[in-house]
């Protein structure tokens, strides 16, 4: 039997079943539909969580901090701005960036509402470290610093937050009230993605000089010193070697070793990469228990297919038909229906890895939609491949059938 035949034949046959070709594509369809939307919801959950790390601490970012106690309860000398100078003048660090901040979760006063944002004292460097980008007015200058001026530059939540309280799109030169002071407003921050891997997000942040943050605080105590690495081809050769430099500096400077923390970005991702991949190796196993059960179904519905038209396949072999293109036709028949099955299942999968995609975006404002062309074929190849061992059996019991007897079944 030619191919195209074979194919006319076994188009006609599913279109005069329907229904129960339809009940039997559901199986292969969930299987490969479900490993195509997991993997693409997965793999874009890994690449928002890369791009989220540069929010607040990218991946040429060292940040060291002190705990305020020890286990035992004792008091311990916070990083202070010696500290912050020794750290600048060691060598292997001269050639990076190196910036206090000072960071308080306080209420801010718009319109006679209090609203809780971050407030962050750093210094004009902090958009190179942070990969920040303005998007009206500016970011704080040097002049700034030096006179301890009461300027802010706000995220674009908190911006949108001042723009509904004082009715107004311009809120560059505006005054809000900060810890019961004035503070005139110079610059509003582009919008970044965030999943709040990290405690600050710039979007919902208030950033001031860090000399001002000192002043009003009456507290000249540092929270963390981040190092921005120099620029290297591998910067996860240098980091470990950077680390090592600035743990040195700090104990040299008479801080704890229990009590001082140098950490990298890394940690602050490892436990949702853990979550995502356990979630892919989850969506492989619901993939091949919908294939298997599928599969089952389709065994079931072929034999129930051969069993009705045990007198055509009579009529068959009484008129020439060989017993190869008997099983040939019954297992195009089963593998046509897995190849549409699976073919519809990778259509469902990307059109709903594309609406979570749309909705985790709206939700965290960054989740790409990820379309992984070697899982979209595995999968396909695994629904070709069920059609062929689960048809198998159905196609050789239907040639095995003697014509005489067929001819007699009623």
């Amino acid at each position: 039997m030619l191919w195209f035949d074979l194919l006319l034949t076994v188009l006609r046959t599913l279109k005069a079943n329907r229904l129960r070709a339809t009940l039997t594509l559901l199986g292969v369809m969930t299987g490969v539909g479900t490993l195509v939307l997991l993997s693409s919801v997965v793999n874009g959950g890994l690449s928002a969580i890369g791009r989220t790390v540069q929010e607040a601490s990218g991946s040429d970012i060292l940040r060291a901090r002190v705990d305020r106690w020890t286990a035992e309860g004792k008091r311990v000398r916070a990083l202070d701005s010696q500290d912050l100078r020794a750290l600048r003048l060691t060598p292997i660090l001269q050639k990076g960036t190196v910036l206090p901040q000072r960071l308080e979760r306080s209420d801010i006063t718009l319109g006679g509402t209090p609203v809780r944002t971050w407030c962050v004292g750093t210094v004009p460097q902090a958009p190179q470290v942070y990969q920040l980008e303005v998007l009206n007015g500016r970011f704080l200058s040097r002049e700034d610093v030096e006179s301890h001026s009461r300027v802010a530059v706000l995220g674009p939540n908190l911006a949108d937050a001042v723009v509904r309280s004082q009715g107004t799109n311009n809120i560059i030169g505006r005054e809000i009230k900060v810890w019961e002071k004035r503070f005139r407003v110079i610059g509003v921050l582009a919008r970044k993605p965030t999943l709040r891997v990290d405690s600050l997000t710039w979007n919902d942040a208030l950033a001031m000089p860090e000399t001002t943050f000192s002043l009003l605080r009456g507290n000249r105590d540092i929270d963390t010193i981040l190092i921005k690495a120099p620029r290297a081809e591998n910067i996860s050769d240098i980091l470990p070697a950077l680390s090592v430099a600035i743990r040195a500096t700090l104990l040299w400077r008479s801080h704890q070793s229990e009590t001082l923390h140098v950490r990298d970005s890394s940690p602050t991702t490892s436990g949702e990469r853990t979550f995502l991949a356990a979630l892919q190796w989850l969506s492989v196993g619901v993939a091949i228990i919908c294939l298997l059960a599928g599969g089952i179904n389709l065994m079931n519905i072929m034999l129930v297919t051969v069993s009705e038209r045990t007198r055509e396949i009579g009529i068959r072999l009484a008129l020439g038909a060989r017993r190869v293109d008997i099983r040939t036709q019954f297992l195009g028949e089963a593998v046509a229906l897995s190849a549409f099955g699976g073919a519809m299942g990778v259509v469902l999968g990307l059109f709903g890895s594309w609406v979570v995609s749309v909705v985790l975006t709206h939700v965290l404002g960054f989740w790409p939609w990820v379309v992984e062309y070697s899982v979209i074929g595995l999968a396909f190849s695994a629904a070709l491949l069920v059609g062929v061992l689960f048809g198998w059996y159905p196609a050789e019991r239907a040639s095995k059938f003697l014509p005489i007897e067929c001819l007699r079944y009623e």
